[in-house]
C-alpha cells in the first residue's frame, strides 16, 4: 500500500511541477502550487471519471518503447555513418517501433470502439474522454511515423555517402 501511495504523490508532484514549468511562464497563477495542484487533480479525474485512464496508461506504455525504438534508430544511423555493421542495432530497432506501432493501432481501434459505446449509451463525459485519448493516439501514430520516415531518410543518406577518409596515424 505503501508503494501505491508513494508512486500517486509523485505522479501529482510531477504534474503540478511540470504545469508549473510550462504554463506558468506564459500565465504566473499556474506557479502557485495550489492552483497547479488542483489543475493536476482535476486532469487526473477526468481521465478516471471519463473511464479513459487504461488508454491512457497503454498509450504511455507505447511512449516508452518508442523512445527505445528511437535511440536504436540513432544508433543505427550512426553505425552506418561510421561504415560498421548496424545489424545488432537495426534488428532489434525495427522489431520494437513494428511492435509498439501495432499496440498504438489496437489501442485506436479499441477507443474507437469506446467513443462509439460512450455515443449509444449517451454518456457525454466518456465521449468526450474518448475523443481525447483518440486524438493523443493519433498524435503519438503520426509522431511516430514522421520519425522513421526521417530515421529512414537518414540511414538512406549515410549509407549512400562517400567513405570517409581515414585520419592520419591510423588514430581515432
Amino acid at each position: 500500500m505503501v508503494i501505491v501511495i508513494t508512486v500517486v504523490q509523485l505522479v501529482f508532484r510531477l504534474m503540478r511541477v511540470t504545469l508549473g514549468e510550462w504554463v506558468g511562464e506564459v500565465q504566473p497563477v499556474f506557479k502557485n502550487p495550489h492552483v497547479a495542484s488542483l489543475i493536476s487533480t482535476a486532469l487526473a479525474a477526468f481521465l478516471v471519471l471519463t473511464r479513459t485512464w487504461i488508454f491512457f496508461w497503454q498509450l504511455f506504455g507505447t511512449a516508452n518503447p518508442l523512445m527505445a525504438a528511437l535511440s536504436l534508430i540513432i544508433v543505427t544511423i550512426w553505425l552506418v555513418s561510421e561504415r560498421r555493421p548496424a545489424w545488432y542495432a537495426a534488428v532489434p530497432g525495427v522489431f520494437i517501433y513494428v511492435t509498439a506501432m501495432a499496440a498504438i493501432l489496437v489501442t485506436l481501434w479499441n477507443q474507437q470502439l469506446a467513443l462509439q459505446t460512450s455515443i449509444v449509451n449517451n454518456q457525454p463525459v466518456a465521449v468526450l474522454g474518448s475523443a481525447v485519448m483518440l486524438i493523443l493516439a493519433a498524435l503519438l501514430f503520426l509522431a511516430a511515423a514522421f520519425i522513421a520516415y526521417e530515421g529512414w531518410r537518414a540511414f538512406n543518406r549515410w549509407r549512400m555517402a562517400p567513405a570517409r577518409p581515414a585520419l592520419a596515424g591510423g588514430g581515432e
